[in-house]
């Protein structure tokens, strides 16, 4: 119960954070163009090391608002999922369970006189029986689930990859439906990017140069469509049933959530240029979308929804070229001075104004070693001297390796005011002698109440059965100290947030305390660990918001703070604000 009400107060924060954006509108022509198997996991690689082999699905994603986190429903098959997107209910109600079905396999919830569940098109066909519908399909497994009867038209074209590629498919099959006349509602689909990935496996080099081929027969349609007088008019939806490569290289199916997570780009008037969809998104809510595009009245039983949250990223700037070796790390903001720190010990810093950055100094701090990571910066409350022109600077040095014998570290560093250098005034260390804390220790500084926080993994590895993440609070030392070793007996708090029935997997990137609130930015923005930001009621003792961080920064996060009622994070690949 506890879990379930943890569960329901992080949905509830969720919605505060994100405005939701309708989609719904009056009645206009819409292009769908569905790809049989692309994987968003695929998507994402291309995007990061060959993004100049799929130029059109970048330029959708500029051009409209977008998802790589739709979830295909189980099992994640071809029939299975094209009958989900055109009939609006999953797989229990519609009873299209194998990849290949031409019909329900066991009695669905709700039938048209025509021995099948209502499909979008059946929708269309009854309550706009002037519209013009249009499907052309290269496997014939979509006929069987769409209700071609209810079409003004379909075609079937024989998939031949050798002498007949997608390019030429769309050339002559789409783009005429793209000319003097568009029909109210197209769908152009594709196998190619599936049949490639059976044959050689998703994430093959093969693989992606089917992607790369489907992606210049977007870019067909996509330049039609803006050719047209109509343009204006037009919405445009590109998704795909599955995904794949999960336990077995060459398929799909699964419960991988390779399999399951698949692209969904929306453009046209409406969906907002850049907007990323940051709330979840079914592959019964595309159904919806659709509906709702088309002016169509939706039936009891579907399932969909076609109003989600966007989120508008605001990248800032890019972060200039390091040496190699100096990646970003701890970040922070005082006034309108931005201190980027680096491995090592390196401190940038910079005049910032929230909209660009100006380079002000650069240099190693009095700190820098080898084995500092400087995971965290972090402003104190004090000036070491009153004509400083910045506070005391917190460093984490957040490592497996002692330095000096010492680990868990926290340096504090007083900034000249030339920028040109620092001195090291305080070190302070925590005396683990009951191994609270595994991995490395991260600290931050609550400078209006006088506070220092550690936050940290119980384990020496975030992947041990049993990992916690640990909080424990001092009372800030006084800086006139050089070394200060704190004790299991000094901390005023310590706890695990495991404690009060939250449980979460987490790689630490970075902290920020703002009024009784910690901000942990976490994960490497991959695949295999997203990045999230989540925000811990210190007073409280609960988790108040869980947000996906994909789409809003790219790369790693790597630490936060606050600037003129935004907050402020560095990413690996810049800065960025975020929208809350």
């Amino acid at each position: 119960m506890k879990e379930n009400m943890m569960k329901k107060s992080l949905l509830a924060s969720a919605a505060v954070l994100i405005s939701l954006v309708s989609f719904s509108r009056p009645a206009g022509k819409v292009v769908f163009f569905g790809v049989d198997g692309l994987a968003s996991w695929c998507v994402e690689k291309a995007l990061d090391s060959i993004p100049e082999r799929i130029p059109n699905i970048r330029r959708l994603m500029d051009e409209g608002c977008w998802t790589l986190d739709k979830r295909a429903v189980y099992q994640t098959s071809s029939a299975i999922n094209w009958a989900t997107i055109f009939m609006g209910v999953p797989t229990e109600m519609h009873g299209y369970y194998k990849w290949n079905s031409r019909k329900s396999g066991f009695e669905p919830y709700a039938r048209t006189y025509r021995g099948m569940p209502a499909t979008l098109l059946t929708l269309l066909h009854e309550q706009r029986p002037d519209a013009v519908s249009s499907c052309i399909y290269d496997w014939d497994g979509i006929g069987y689930v769409i209700d071609s009867l209810s079409a003004t038209r379909h075609c079937l074209v024989p998939y031949e990859p050798e002498s007949f590629p997608v390019q030429e498919y769309a050339r002559k099959y789409a783009l005429p439906e793209l000319g003097a006349e568009i029909p109210d509602f197209f769908f152009f689909y594709t196998v190619d990017v599936d049949e490639t990935g059976h044959e050689y496996g998703w994430g093959s080099k093969e693989y992606y140069d089917a992607m790369a081929r489907t992606d210049e027969a977007l870019g067909l349609v996509l330049d039609a469509i803006d050719r047209s007088p109509l343009a204006s008019e037009i919405s445009f939806m590109l998704s795909s049933d599955h995904g794949g490569g999960g336990k077995a290289y060459k398929k799909h199916g699964g419960n991988d959530i390779r399999d399951f997570r698949t692209p969904l780009l929306l453009r046209g008037s409406g969906f907002p240029a850049g907007g990323v969809i940051n709330t979840p998104v079914m592959q019964y809510d595309l159904t919806a979308i659709l509906a709702d595009l088309l002016g169509l009245e939706q039936p009891f039983e579907w399932r969909g929804r076609s109003d989600f949250g966007i989120w508008m990223p605001d990248k800032i700037c890019k972060h200039p070229a390091w040496p190699k070796g100096k990646g970003v790390q701890g970040m922070d903001i005082y006034g309108n001075y931005l201190l980027q720190g680096h491995n090592r010990g390196m401190l940038s810093i910079y005049r910032f104004d929230g909209k660009s950055i100006e380079p002000l100094g650069e240099f190693d701090m009095d700190s820098y070693h080898h084995d500092n990571h400087c995971n965290v910066l972090s402003f104190g409350p004090d000036f070491w001297n009153a004509k400083d022109s910045l506070p005391l600077l917190y460093v984490s040095q957040c490592s497996r390796k002692m330095i000096e014998k010492y680990k868990d570290v926290c340096y504090v560093e007083r900034v000249a005011s030339d920028f040109k250098s620092s001195k090291k005034v305080q070190t302070i260390c925590y005396d683990d002698v009951n191994g609270d804390f595994g991995y490395a220790l991260q600290w931050v500084v609550d400078a209006p109440n006088r506070m220092l926080y550690g936050y940290g993994n119980t384990t020496y590895d975030k992947d041990v059965e049993g990992n916690r993440h640990r909080i424990i609070k001092f009372a800030l030392p006084s800086p006139k100290k050089k070394m200060v070793v704190l004790r299991p007996e000094d901390a005023l708090e310590n706890y695990c947030i495991e404690d009060y029935g939250y449980s979460f997997a987490t790689i630490g990137q970075g902290l920020y305390v703002r009024d009784g609130l910690l901000y942990m930015p976490t994960g490497f923005g991959t695949v295999e660990y997203p990045s999230y930001l989540y925000v811990w009621d210190l007073v409280n003792k609960k988790m108040v918001r869980s947000v996906k961080l994909r789409g809003l920064t790219t790369g790693e996060p790597e630490d936060i703070s606050w600037y003129d009622g935004s907050l402020i994070m560095s990413g690996l690949h810049g800065i960025f604000r975020l929208p809350f």
